[in-house]
């Protein structure tokens, strides 16, 4: 599973390093770091990925992501993680850090760290090679807002549309 770094509320290592389980507990004032990749194509669709069944919130549809390993940049893991989850290689200089989200839960805080990745990306080329994932497609915003709708993502995802939109407007 891996090792996390622990955070104060200021986004500083606090020296602590915990072993990575599933619904991991922290105290009120830890916080660990995880990212977000959203892959957009050129038709401002954005890319989702299917979560196998087995694992927590299995078969909901999400964007790339997962925790900051102890030692890690949070570049280190995006690209960890679109190199496990997707089999693709990305370099460094192809991912724009968006936002940091700190998030504040009742069983456990983190910063979210958001990034975007504008690429075509062919769906064949997807290579599912960490059983983590299942399944890839594009959608559209209104597409993303009705999984969100039908339960077929986490709520909390929501944020993205927004930030999405946010985004689009600066960048027109």
């Amino acid at each position: 599973m891996g090792k996390l770094d622990v955070y104060n509320e200021n986004k500083e290592k606090t020296g602590k390093i915990v072993e990575r389980k599933v619904n991991q507990k922290f105290a009120d004032n830890e916080y660990y770091l995880y990212v977000q990749c959203w892959i957009i194509n050129r038709k401002g669709e954005i890319l989702l990925t299917q979560r196998n069944s087995k694992k927590l919130h299995g078969g909901y549809w999400e964007p790339t992501g997962g925790c900051v390993l102890a030692g890690e940049t949070s570049d280190d893991a995006v690209i960890r993680e679109l190199k496990e989850e997707l089999g693709l290689s990305i370099n460094k200089e192809n991912l724009k850090h968006i936002k940091t989200l700190k998030q504040n839960r009742k069983e456990r805080n983190c910063f979210r760290e958001i990034y975007l990745l504008e690429k075509n990306i062919k769906l064949n080329d997807i290579k599912y090679s960490d059983g983590e994932v299942v399944d890839a497609k594009f959608v559209t915003l209104q597409e993303m807002e009705k999984l969100l709708k039908e339960n077929k993502m986490v709520s909390w995802l929501e944020f993205f549309i927004k930030e999405y939109k946010k985004y689009i407007e600066k960048e027109n």
